[in-house]
């Protein structure tokens, strides 16, 4: 049936007979019966008798139709005519009006599970989907002599035999049909030799001769001219200079090693700082690693003072100029990245324990007075640690004081501020801050003087000024 869209079979509750000649309807249950369905009423089937009992469900109307001797019916009721006026006895009444037929309608149940039958408004049977039918059972195959079995479910095996072997296939010699023998034919398989070419010196160059052309001569080049060196005439502060050539014609090419922001910086012995504030600042300082022979100790600190600007940090004498030589000098509460509140004069503050990063950038923190106390017996004891990492330049001169600033360090005399905000000892003192406090009043730095080689640990008022060397984590 072409034109049914699809059908379904069901196990159903149905009306075996849907009449309209009056509201009595008949309720047979536990029918098989197939049940189609097509969209519109022009898409029925022939109905003929191999088909007759078959009911189709027609969507666009509605109804249900049965396949009989009269074609296909609509199980849906007509109306009932009018009953026939009575005979006038003597005193006879006229007849009644007949009754109106009931009609029948189908309709899909809304979860699709099938079709609901009502005859007068009253449910007369469902028409439910059939369940799906069984998986079908797979053949199966075995090796048997001679070849293969083929056992499928409700038929009797067969068996595929093995093919015959194919004759053999000809060689090309015999497929050539020739009359030589084998080594003659293989013999006139190879092609002819090729002749050679032949060159000979002519004047400026060399004559190429191949037989079936012209000769031809390829001339000796030119000398090139002479190329221009490049020799690496600068390497300072990241920035690597490249000259090529030389007077007029030299040229120069700057390579960066790193940046910092937009700056270049040699990482090997510099590196680009980082602070955690709102501008992001980046700072390049020098930074050297001091592990002097025959000790265990290797650690690297900054090699200059550091020169980030805090709320309470000063430049010496308030100019600019001076915390470009020497780094900015801080209370010890800004050095230990505490606000005055927290942790200035006469506040009992509590850092905690381990590094303590204050002011320091990112990587780095403010080294403790153990701290510094190891490096002083690394370099050689406190006693000579001054001569030892003092700056060879810078210092107030002293006879018999000579400053070999052996590890690079550099201390500078970058003096101090009191509290009462005037500057003393630039050139003569270095000052630095340790995390370690003393009381609520005080804290420990280290101090270098210009007439000494030794290193001093001292106490202060922690409202002083001092300068702060980092000591990487």
């Amino acid at each position: 049936m072409s034109a049914i869209r699809y059908s379904f079979v069901a196990s159903v509750v149905v009306v075996a007979m849907l009449t309209a000649c009056g509201d009595e309807v008949t309720e047979v249950t536990n029918v098989n019966a197939s049940l189609d369905i097509v969209e519109k009423y022009k898409e029925l089937p022939k109905c003929e008798e191999s088909v007759y009992g078959s009911l189709i469900y027609v969507e666009d109307s509605s109804q249900v139709f049965a396949c009989t001797s009269d074609g296909w019916v609509s199980l849906k009721g007509e109306k009932g005519a009018k009953g026939d006026e009575g005979k006038a006895g003597e005193n006879g009444k006229n007849g009644e009006d007949g009754k109106d037929g009931s009609s029948c309608s189908a309709t899909k149940l809304k979860d699709g599970s099938g079709i609901e039958v009502k005859c007068n408004g009253k449910l007369v049977g469902t028409i439910t989907n059939g369940e799906n039918g069984k998986d079908g059972e797979s053949c199966t195959t075995k090796a048997v002599e001679g070849g293969v079995e083929v056992s499928c479910p409700g038929s009797e095996p067969v068996v595929i035999k093995n093919g015959d072997k194919g004759a053999n296939g000809k060689s090309a010699y015999e497929l050539s049909g020739t009359d030589k023998t084998l080594e003659e034919w293989l013999a006139s398989l190879k092609g002819k030799d090729g002749e050679s070419c032949t060159t000979k010196a002519v004047e400026g160059g060399v004559e190429v001769s191949c037989p079936g052309s012209e000769p031809v001569v390829i001339k000796n080049g030119t000398n090139g001219e002479n190329g221009t060196s490049c020799n690496i005439v600068s390497d300072k502060d990241g920035v690597i200079t490249i000259q090529c050539g030389e007077g007029e014609n030299a040229k120069t090419t700057e390579l960066y090693k790193a940046v910092c922001g937009a700056k270049p910086f040699d990482p090997e012995t510099q590196f680009c700082a980082k602070f955690n504030d709102d501008a992001k600042t980046e700072q390049i300082y020098k930074m050297v690693t001091i592990a002097p022979e025959g000790t265990d100790y290797s650690e690297t600190w900054m090699a200059e003072n550091l020169n980030y600007k805090t709320g309470i940090s000063w430049c010496y004498d308030d100019k600019d100029e001076n915390c470009a030589k020497y780094g900015r000098l801080y209370t010890w509460a800004s050095a230990v990245g505490k606000t005055e509140t927290e942790c200035g004069y006469g506040k009992e503050c509590n850092l905690g324990t381990g590094d303590i990063r204050g002011v320091c950038p990112e990587g780095w923190h403010l080294p403790s007075l153990e701290e510094w106390e190891d490096l002083f017996k690394a370099v050689g004891g406190i006693l000579t640690a001054g001569a030892k990492l003092k700056s060879k330049t810078g210092w107030m001169e002293y006879s018999g004081i000579n400053n070999e600033d052996a590890f690079g360090f550099s201390a500078l005399p970058a003096g101090g501020r009191y509290n009462n905000g005037s500057y003393s000892a630039e050139g003569a003192f270095a000052l630095f801050w340790s995390t370690t406090k003393y009381d609520g009043i005080s804290a420990f730095y280290i101090n270098f003087f210009a007439h000494k080689e030794d290193a001093y640990f001292s106490v202060d008022d922690k409202t002083y000024g001092f300068s702060v060397r980092c000591l990487k984590n």
